[in-house]
């Protein structure tokens, strides 16, 4: 799951390339608070955007896929915030508490 691109910049460094995941997935766990404090339509729509943006450039395309059902269905983040929290713990919840 890891981007060519992240690899490219780490190289042969694991802890780098670590190092580079953990600071993405942080800036993904800001963009999902944001999304979860929204409080008007244009905001979900903001912060889902950001969201699908930093989900792509690390790879998780189920990430991806929820921020743009926020973004196209401002109405229904409420339900979707459960399944966002739950694929980007699956995915990124090990990076967080290392």
């Amino acid at each position: 799951m890891v981007p060519t691109a992240l690899r490219e910049i780490a190289g042969d460094d694991e802890e780098l390339l670590m190092q580079l995941l953990a600071d993405l997935a942080q800036s993904l766990s800001k963009s999902i608070e944001l999304l979860r404090n929204a409080e008007s339509d244009d905001e979900v729509r903001q912060f889902a955007h950001r969201l699908k943006g930093g989900a792509l450039g690390i790879g998780s395309e189920r990430l991806a896929a929820l921020a743009v059902s926020a973004e196209r269905n401002p109405h229904l983040l409420r339900e979707l915030m459960a399944e966002i929290d739950a694929v980007f713990a699956e995915e990124f919840g090990q990076l967080i508490d290392a």
